[in-house]
Protein backbone atom coordinates (compact mmCIF):
# COMPACT_ATOMS: atom_id res chain seq x y z
CA UNK A 1 0.00 0.00 0.00
CA UNK A 2 1.37 3.19 -0.88
CA UNK A 3 2.94 5.64 2.09
CA UNK A 4 0.46 8.06 3.24
CA UNK A 5 2.40 9.88 5.76
CA UNK A 6 3.34 12.94 3.99
CA UNK A 7 0.11 13.84 2.21
CA UNK A 8 -0.98 16.68 4.88
CA UNK A 9 2.15 18.04 5.63
CA UNK A 10 2.35 21.06 3.35
CA UNK A 11 -1.39 22.13 4.69
CA UNK A 12 -0.69 20.59 8.50
CA UNK A 13 -0.55 24.51 9.90
CA UNK A 14 -3.65 24.94 7.76
CA UNK A 15 -5.86 22.40 8.75
CA UNK A 16 -5.06 22.58 12.25
CA UNK A 17 -7.07 25.92 11.93
CA UNK A 18 -9.54 25.71 9.65
CA UNK A 19 -10.98 22.06 9.63
CA UNK A 20 -14.65 22.11 10.95
CA UNK A 21 -15.51 20.24 14.41
CA UNK A 22 -17.73 17.48 14.83
CA UNK A 23 -21.33 17.64 15.95
CA UNK A 24 -21.93 18.16 19.49
CA UNK A 25 -24.35 15.26 19.27
CA UNK A 26 -22.01 12.33 18.63
CA UNK A 27 -19.49 13.94 21.51
CA UNK A 28 -22.59 12.93 23.66
CA UNK A 29 -23.12 9.61 21.97
CA UNK A 30 -20.03 8.87 23.75
CA UNK A 31 -19.97 7.67 27.10
CA UNK A 32 -17.50 9.17 29.61
CA UNK A 33 -14.62 7.01 31.34
CA UNK A 34 -13.63 4.81 27.68
CA UNK A 35 -10.17 3.52 27.07
CA UNK A 36 -10.23 4.76 23.72
CA UNK A 37 -7.83 4.60 20.30
CA UNK A 38 -8.06 7.46 17.83
CA UNK A 39 -6.37 6.20 14.87
CA UNK A 40 -5.43 8.85 12.36
CA UNK A 41 -5.81 11.80 14.56
CA UNK A 42 -4.54 13.92 12.53
CA UNK A 43 -4.08 17.42 14.30
CA UNK A 44 -6.85 16.80 16.74
CA UNK A 45 -9.66 18.01 16.01
CA UNK A 46 -11.95 15.30 17.31
CA UNK A 47 -9.09 14.46 19.70
CA UNK A 48 -10.02 17.90 21.46
CA UNK A 49 -13.43 17.64 21.55
CA UNK A 50 -12.85 13.76 23.09
CA UNK A 51 -10.63 15.04 25.79
CA UNK A 52 -13.04 17.89 26.92
CA UNK A 53 -16.75 16.95 26.70
CA UNK A 54 -16.09 12.80 27.10
CA UNK A 55 -13.59 12.79 29.50
CA UNK A 56 -11.95 9.11 28.94
CA UNK A 57 -9.71 7.51 31.44
CA UNK A 58 -7.47 6.90 28.65
CA UNK A 59 -7.33 8.83 24.77
CA UNK A 60 -4.17 7.18 22.97
CA UNK A 61 -3.87 9.28 19.74
CA UNK A 62 -2.10 7.65 16.71
CA UNK A 63 -1.03 9.66 13.88
CA UNK A 64 1.90 8.72 11.44
CA UNK A 65 2.73 12.40 9.82
CA UNK A 66 4.44 14.44 12.60
CA UNK A 67 4.07 17.33 10.82
CA UNK A 68 0.32 16.60 11.51
CA UNK A 69 1.01 15.29 15.35
CA UNK A 70 2.89 18.17 16.80
CA UNK A 71 -0.25 19.63 18.10
CA UNK A 72 -1.30 16.64 19.43
CA UNK A 73 1.87 16.28 21.66
CA UNK A 74 0.44 20.04 22.92
CA UNK A 75 -2.51 18.72 24.00
CA UNK A 76 -1.05 16.01 25.67
CA UNK A 77 0.82 18.46 27.61
CA UNK A 78 -1.96 19.60 29.20
CA UNK A 79 -4.48 16.47 29.11
CA UNK A 80 -2.92 13.63 31.48
CA UNK A 81 -5.27 11.10 29.45
CA UNK A 82 -3.68 11.73 26.56
CA UNK A 83 -1.57 9.44 25.12
CA UNK A 84 0.41 10.26 21.01
CA UNK A 85 1.62 7.18 19.24
CA UNK A 86 3.83 7.99 16.04
CA UNK A 87 2.81 5.11 14.01
CA UNK A 88 0.43 4.36 11.05
CA UNK A 89 -3.01 2.61 12.15
CA UNK A 90 -1.84 -0.51 10.83
CA UNK A 91 1.92 -0.72 12.89
CA UNK A 92 1.27 0.95 15.93
CA UNK A 93 1.74 -1.76 18.87
CA UNK A 94 -1.04 -1.12 21.60
CA UNK A 95 -2.11 -3.52 23.56
CA UNK A 96 -4.69 -6.38 23.38
CA UNK A 97 -7.74 -6.26 24.77
CA UNK A 98 -6.93 -2.52 25.95
CA UNK A 99 -9.69 -0.28 24.65
CA UNK A 100 -13.32 0.69 24.85
CA UNK A 101 -13.63 1.92 21.77
CA UNK A 102 -12.25 2.66 18.44
CA UNK A 103 -12.68 5.78 16.73
CA UNK A 104 -11.67 7.21 13.37
CA UNK A 105 -12.06 10.53 11.80
CA UNK A 106 -11.66 11.58 8.07
CA UNK A 107 -9.31 8.38 7.78
CA UNK A 108 -10.54 4.97 7.26
CA UNK A 109 -10.25 5.29 3.44
CA UNK A 110 -6.17 6.09 4.13
CA UNK A 111 -6.15 2.66 5.97
CA UNK A 112 -5.26 -1.19 4.95
CA UNK A 113 -8.42 -2.16 5.75
CA UNK A 114 -7.77 -5.84 6.04
CA UNK A 115 -4.59 -5.06 8.35
CA UNK A 116 -6.62 -2.19 10.38
CA UNK A 117 -8.83 -5.16 10.79
CA UNK A 118 -6.77 -7.56 12.06
CA UNK A 119 -5.49 -4.49 14.36
CA UNK A 120 -9.49 -3.63 16.01
CA UNK A 121 -9.37 -7.42 16.85
CA UNK A 122 -6.71 -7.21 18.61
CA UNK A 123 -6.99 -4.43 20.92
CA UNK A 124 -10.78 -4.21 20.97
CA UNK A 125 -12.50 -5.31 24.46
CA UNK A 126 -15.18 -7.99 23.95
CA UNK A 127 -18.07 -5.61 23.96
CA UNK A 128 -16.12 -2.30 22.05
CA UNK A 129 -17.19 -0.23 19.18
CA UNK A 130 -15.66 1.00 16.51
CA UNK A 131 -16.74 4.32 15.25
CA UNK A 132 -15.75 5.11 11.47
CA UNK A 133 -16.30 9.06 11.78
CA UNK A 134 -16.83 11.68 8.41
CA UNK A 135 -17.57 15.20 8.19
CA UNK A 136 -19.73 14.81 4.82
CA UNK A 137 -20.63 17.37 2.68
CA UNK A 138 -23.77 17.51 0.97
CA UNK A 139 -25.09 17.93 -2.34
CA UNK A 140 -25.27 21.85 -1.97
CA UNK A 141 -24.85 24.32 -4.99
CA UNK A 142 -21.73 25.80 -2.84
CA UNK A 143 -19.94 22.30 -2.49
CA UNK A 144 -21.12 21.14 -5.76
CA UNK A 145 -18.88 24.19 -7.12
CA UNK A 146 -16.01 23.16 -4.64
CA UNK A 147 -16.21 19.59 -6.13
CA UNK A 148 -16.03 21.09 -10.08
CA UNK A 149 -13.06 23.36 -9.04
CA UNK A 150 -10.97 20.76 -7.07
CA UNK A 151 -11.88 18.56 -10.18
CA UNK A 152 -10.23 21.08 -12.80
CA UNK A 153 -7.32 22.02 -10.72
CA UNK A 154 -6.29 19.22 -8.34
CA UNK A 155 -4.94 15.70 -10.70
CA UNK A 156 -5.15 13.79 -7.06
CA UNK A 157 -8.32 14.74 -6.17
CA UNK A 158 -10.91 11.61 -6.11
CA UNK A 159 -13.83 13.29 -4.04
CA UNK A 160 -14.59 14.37 -0.77
CA UNK A 161 -13.81 12.32 1.74
CA UNK A 162 -11.04 10.86 0.13
CA UNK A 163 -13.80 9.03 -2.53
CA UNK A 164 -14.74 6.81 0.12
CA UNK A 165 -18.77 8.07 -0.90
CA UNK A 166 -17.68 6.53 -4.71
CA UNK A 167 -16.89 3.61 -3.01
CA UNK A 168 -18.21 1.74 0.30
CA UNK A 169 -17.27 -1.69 -0.22
CA UNK A 170 -14.00 -1.43 1.70
CA UNK A 171 -16.18 0.08 4.95
CA UNK A 172 -18.81 -2.98 3.76
CA UNK A 173 -15.67 -5.39 3.93
CA UNK A 174 -14.29 -3.84 7.25
CA UNK A 175 -18.21 -4.61 8.49
CA UNK A 176 -18.77 -7.69 7.15
CA UNK A 177 -19.14 -10.13 9.94
CA UNK A 178 -20.17 -7.80 12.61
CA UNK A 179 -23.02 -5.75 10.17
CA UNK A 180 -22.94 -1.92 10.89
CA UNK A 181 -25.75 0.65 11.90
CA UNK A 182 -25.01 4.72 10.16
CA UNK A 183 -26.09 7.69 11.90
CA UNK A 184 -26.10 11.13 10.45
CA UNK A 185 -25.90 14.07 12.99
CA UNK A 186 -26.44 17.04 11.35
CA UNK A 187 -23.61 19.90 11.49
CA UNK A 188 -23.59 22.90 9.00
CA UNK A 189 -20.77 24.82 8.57
CA UNK A 190 -20.99 28.99 8.65
CA UNK A 191 -17.90 30.73 7.29
CA UNK A 192 -16.59 34.03 6.41
CA UNK A 193 -14.79 34.30 3.05
CA UNK A 194 -11.26 34.03 4.63
CA UNK A 195 -12.14 30.87 6.81
CA UNK A 196 -14.22 29.69 3.90
CA UNK A 197 -11.22 29.72 1.55
CA UNK A 198 -8.87 28.41 4.46
CA UNK A 199 -11.04 25.43 4.95
CA UNK A 200 -10.94 24.72 1.77
CA UNK A 201 -7.53 24.36 1.15
CA UNK A 202 -6.75 21.69 3.35
CA UNK A 203 -7.11 18.69 1.13
CA UNK A 204 -4.50 16.71 0.56
CA UNK A 205 -5.14 16.42 -3.03
CA UNK A 206 -4.58 20.61 -3.02
CA UNK A 207 -1.27 21.63 -4.86
CA UNK A 208 1.75 23.50 -3.06
CA UNK A 209 1.66 27.04 -2.59
CA UNK A 210 4.58 27.81 -5.42
CA UNK A 211 1.98 26.22 -8.17
CA UNK A 212 0.04 28.03 -10.75
CA UNK A 213 -3.13 25.66 -9.79
CA UNK A 214 -2.59 26.97 -5.90
CA UNK A 215 -3.39 30.67 -6.81
CA UNK A 216 -6.22 29.41 -9.20
CA UNK A 217 -8.24 26.94 -6.98
CA UNK A 218 -8.20 30.20 -4.36
CA UNK A 219 -9.32 32.45 -7.00
CA UNK A 220 -11.91 30.13 -7.44
CA UNK A 221 -12.85 29.74 -4.17
CA UNK A 222 -13.00 33.44 -3.60
CA UNK A 223 -15.43 33.95 -6.30
CA UNK A 224 -17.78 30.85 -5.28
CA UNK A 225 -17.92 32.54 -1.98
CA UNK A 226 -18.50 36.07 -3.45
CA UNK A 227 -21.16 34.47 -5.90
CA UNK A 228 -23.10 32.74 -3.12
CA UNK A 229 -22.17 34.32 0.15
CA UNK A 230 -25.57 36.40 2.22
CA UNK A 231 -25.81 39.73 3.17
CA UNK A 232 -24.49 39.40 6.04
CA UNK A 233 -20.94 37.98 4.58
CA UNK A 234 -21.48 34.49 5.14
CA UNK A 235 -21.68 31.25 3.25
CA UNK A 236 -23.09 27.73 4.76
CA UNK A 237 -21.94 24.33 3.50
CA UNK A 238 -24.63 21.78 3.67
CA UNK A 239 -22.30 18.95 5.89
CA UNK A 240 -23.30 16.48 8.07
CA UNK A 241 -21.11 14.37 11.41
CA UNK A 242 -21.33 10.71 9.85
CA UNK A 243 -21.06 7.60 11.99
CA UNK A 244 -20.68 4.25 11.17
CA UNK A 245 -20.24 1.45 14.28
CA UNK A 246 -20.28 -1.97 14.73
CA UNK A 247 -23.78 -3.83 15.21
CA UNK A 248 -22.28 -7.33 16.72
CA UNK A 249 -18.99 -7.65 18.53
CA UNK A 250 -15.64 -8.40 17.14
CA UNK A 251 -14.64 -10.81 19.31
CA UNK A 252 -18.04 -12.83 18.43
CA UNK A 253 -17.31 -13.05 14.97
CA UNK A 254 -13.73 -13.86 15.19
Amino acid sequence: MQDKKADFSHVSELYKTARPTYSEKYLDSIPKGLKIAEFGAGTGKLTSQILEESEPQLLIAIEPNIDMSKNLHDLARTFQSLEVINDSAENAKLEEESVNRIIVAQAFHWFDWQKFLDKTRYILKDDGKVNLVWNRRGDSIVNNECRLLFEKYCPNFKGFGGGIWNNLQPLENFFQETGYKMTEYENPLIYRKNDFINRNLTGSYIPFKDKEEYLLIREGLEEIFNEYSDEDGQIIMDNTTVVYENIKNFKEVK
